[in-house]
Formats: C-alpha cells, sequence, structure tokens
C-alpha cells in the first residue's frame, strides 16, 4: 500500500507540472501570436526558436515584446500606442508597475490635447513615465515633473527619450516639499508612498494646485489583500466625497494586475468624457458606471459610527433569529 501511494503522487505531482507547463506554454505562445495577429493582421517574420529558448530559460515574455512592433507588445491585446520596445528598461519589477492597459489610458488623456502640465509623484523606473515621454514628443504635453525620494538609473535613462530635455524636471526628495513650492499642474499621478499620513499629506497640498485631473494607483489594492495600501483608498474616497466625477478600473483579469486599481478623478465635464471613452476602450468595459460617493445622509462621518451601525445591524438580526 505505501509503494502504491508513493506511485500515485508520483504520477499526481507529475500531472500537475505538466498541466502547468502546458498552462504556461499557452499563455507566453497563444497570447503573443494572437496579439501579433490582431495589430499587423499577418506577421511578416515569425519568431524564431532562439528566442523562444531564450524567452523559457530566463521567464521573461519581454525578451519577444521588445523585439515585436509597438502595436503587438501589449499584455493585455489592446493595441499599444507607443513603442515599447524602446522602454526594456522600466519592466524590471512588473510586479510594482502600473499595468499596460493603464498606462494606454493615462497617455490617451495626456495627448487629448487638455493637458499642458504634468505631474508624477512615485516613478520608479519610469514604466508611467514613458507615457509621459512620448507625450512630451508628440507635442500636445508642454512640461512634465517626475518626483521620487530616489531617482534611479532606469528612470533617467526612460527620459533620456525625451527630445526636448528642456521639458522636463526631475526631484529628488519628498513630495510634499515639491508641492509646498507651488507650481500648476493640469494632470497629477500619485503613485509614491502608500501610508495613509504620506497620502493625506500629498492630496490635501494637491487640491490646494487646483488641478485639472488627478491619477492614483493602488485605490482598491488594500481590498484585494495588499497591506499598507490605506493611502489610496483614502484619496479615492476623499475625492468621491468632494463631488468629483470619478472612474477606477479594478477589475481582476488573468496575466495582469488590475485588481489593484486605477482611479481618475476630474472637475471637468468635457475632460471626463474624453477619460471615460479612453476607459471604455483600453479597460474594455462595456456599460460605464462612474464611480460616485453614497448620499450624505447615508455616509457615516467616521470610524466609530461605522461599528456602531454594523453592531446595531447584527444585535437587531440576533434578536430575530437570523443570525444562526
Amino acid at each position: 500500500l505505501r509503494s502504491a501511494k508513493g506511485r500515485a503522487l508520483k504520477i499526481l505531482q507529475s500531472q500537475h507540472r505538466a498541466v502547468r507547463l502546458i498552462a504556461r506554454v499557452r499563455d507566453c505562445m497563444e497570447g503573443l501570436y494572437q496579439n501579433a495577429r490582431c495589430g499587423l493582421g499577418r506577421l511578416s517574420t515569425v519568431v524564431s526558436v532562439s528566442i523562444v529558448k531564450a524567452m523559457w530559460n530566463r521567464n521573461d515574455c519581454d525578451i519577444v515584446r521588445a523585439m515585436l512592433p509597438s502595436v503587438v507588445a501589449s499584455d493585455t491585446g489592446v493595441i499599444a500606442p507607443f513603442d515599447w520596445a524602446a522602454y526594456p528598461q522600466v519592466w524590471k519589477k512588473r510586479e510594482w508597475s502600473v499595468d499596460r492597459r493603464h498606462i494606454h489610458w493615462m497617455f490617451d488623456i495626456l495627448v487629448s490635447g487638455k493637458i499642458r502640465t504634468a505631474l508624477e509623484i512615485g516613478c520608479l523606473h519610469g514604466a508611467t513615465s514613458a507615457a509621459f515621454v512620448e507625450a512630451l514628443n508628440r507635442g500636445t504635453l508642454e512640461h512634465a515633473t517626475f518626483c521620487d525620494v530616489v531617482i534611479e538609473p532606469a528612470l533617467r535613462k526612460t527620459l533620456s527619450r525625451c527630445a526636448d530635455q528642456g521639458k522636463i524636471r526631475i526631484f529628488e526628495g519628498r513630495s510634499v516639499d515639491l508641492l509646498d513650492g507651488g507650481g500648476s499642474y493640469d494632470l497629477v499621478f500619485i503613485d509614491g508612498d502608500h501610508h495613509l499620513e504620506a497620502v493625506e499629506e500629498e492630496l490635501e497640498r494637491v487640491l490646494r494646485l487646483q488641478p485639472l485631473c488627478i491619477f492614483a494607483h493602488d485605490t482598491s489594492a488594500l481590498g484585494v489583500g495588499y497591506p499598507e495600501c490605506e493611502g489610496p483608498a483614502y484619496l479615492k474616497h476623499r475625492l468621491q466625497s468632494l463631488g468629483w466625477l470619478c472612474l477606477e478600473d479594478s477589475l481582476s483579469r488573468r496575466g495582469e494586475n488590475t485588481r489593484r486599481g486605477m482611479f481618475f478623478a476630474t472637475i471637468d465635464q468635457d475632460m471626463y468624457a474624453v477619460a471615460r471613452e479612453s476607459f471604455a476602450a483600453r479597460c474594455d468595459v462595456v456599460s460605464i458606471q462612474q464611480v460616485s460617493p453614497p448620499p450624505k445622509q447615508a455616509r457615516p462621518t467616521a470610524w466609530r459610527e461605522v461599528l456602531r451601525d454594523t453592531f446595531h445591524v447584527a444585535r437587531c438580526k440576533w434578536d430575530k433569529g437570523w443570525l444562526w
């Protein structure tokens, strides 16, 4: 019996490895060819065996994507608006970076003609910064400021792609120090320190500058198990309570981290219409519902009231025999 059990376990383990192997090949190759065919209609060249081996050995699909045209260099199947092959260094920590479909959404806003100046707080290796650089090179964005506590060499390499370096400002330090100096920004992207106190300080200073729109990342990360992300969640609810027009994509997608949430807010109806249209295209949303705050009379003003209301409801259900 012991030997039979051991053989059965080995068979199950080998089957499990085979299933994982098949899923890995399917995700890497089928998705790659489908995206290529959707983007180009037909491929003039095929992926060589050496490229596939390199991808397999290093477990890195970016090796293949960097060798393909920009129209197929997308994780999501959505046509990329610029050539990602020029920015291979931005994916050093893919799990920390913004998803490509969300970067494409932000890029559409940057090139809409309504944004002249922009600020990015929290750049890391420059995945989202690439969208700012491409907008600067196209002339729709006039100036961009990039702020982070530590400016990584990969970020400097990303920013070096800008044709006119005079349109770029790099600030190495705390974002609150930059914001205390004033300035005028049409778009502000907040993706730095996610702790509550840090985001609260940033947001209050950003609101004083009265930007046209605000982007924020990881606004739903706390609800899906990411720790220490109270700040972005606070930002979302704060802007909702102020009556801003808001959109958020936090859908769970295979092979992406979009469930962490990408949040957009504006006070301008025209800007909201532009963002809404791009949101539907980039995030594959058929019907859009605006993220709006609950009625004021139904929204508690403090955590103490939340606990009180929850306890009251539970006590009523218990008394009526609804809880077992």
